[in-house]
């Protein structure tokens, strides 16, 4: 059984110093025509941003290690090989983008694109 969290809870009044509202989330850099989402996005506009050339960064790796196991998870093992070898040759900030979304598609197709 956890331990109890009551004695985080100690103030007598609710604090009146934090934001009502989060700040808008980071851009990731990709340019996008209007009403497109990064999921409509083409390779080209994920080899042409900003940052498209930088290599991956720990955390980065970190999120492309963690879709890996939803591809993998998702297809037959018949085609791991096939995606070890592609994830093998992501060194770019772009490959790793383009690559993440690759699998968020095959995840939820009924994405909203």
């Amino acid at each position: 059984m956890a331990n109890d969290l009551s004695h985080l809870f100690s103030l007598p009044a609710p604090r009146t110093d934090a934001p009502l509202t989060l700040p808008a989330a980071a851009s990731s850099g990709v340019v996008l025509p209007p009403a497109q989402t990064i999921l409509a996005a083409s390779d080209a506009d994920f080899a042409n941003f900003p940052q498209a050339n930088q290599p991956v960064q720990s955390t980065q790796a970190g999120f492309l290690q963690v879709a890996l196991k939803h591809h993998l998870q998702a297809v037959p093992k018949a085609g791991h090989q096939a995606i070890l070898q592609r994830v093998k040759t992501i060194n770019t900030v772009g490959q790793a983008k383009q690559y993440m979304r690759d699998v968020k598609n095959l995840l939820d197709p009924t994405a909203q694109l």
